[in-house]
């Protein structure tokens, strides 16, 4: 089992079981995806969906028990990635500006409000040039 294959299962769910759709979605060939899936299957020794001739219907009661567990691994994937994204782009934290009166007054508001369009989760802390940071 790989993440490559349970995000199969995710998407053959949210295209309602269409495994050309959800081959398309996940970027591999109509025959691969119904490889991984054979794979899958095989692997737990039970089928995930259950059939009519070739077209895949609904979730078996193991299929429907994975999948809960696929969504959560899902949800961890997100978060692992936002972490991630928050890390290369630093988005998240604090600046601190020290200043006068005069350059916060005249010279800082476009900068900083351009600053804050693109980091609104950044808290910005002014200083007085005479206070410490």
């Amino acid at each position: 089992m790989n993440l490559n294959q349970l995000e199969l299962l995710r998407t053959l769910l949210e295209t309602d079981f269409n495994l050309s759709k959800a081959a398309e979605k996940t970027h591999v060939v109509q025959s691969a995806a119904s490889r991984q899936l054979q794979l899958l299957e095989s692997e737990f020794g039970a089928p995930l969906f259950e059939r009519q001739g070739k077209k895949l219907t609904a979730l078996t009661p193991l299929g429907i028990e994975i999948m809960s567990e696929v969504e959560l691994i899902n949800l961890a994937r997100n978060t692992i990635k936002e972490l991630a994204d928050d890390f290369i782009y630093n988005r998240n934290g604090k600046l601190h500006i020290a200043t006068t009166h005069t350059q916060a007054k005249y010279l800082l508001p476009g900068p900083v409000q351009n600053f804050r369009s693109k980091f609104p989760d950044i808290k910005i802390i002014w200083c007085n040039l005479r206070q410490k940071i």
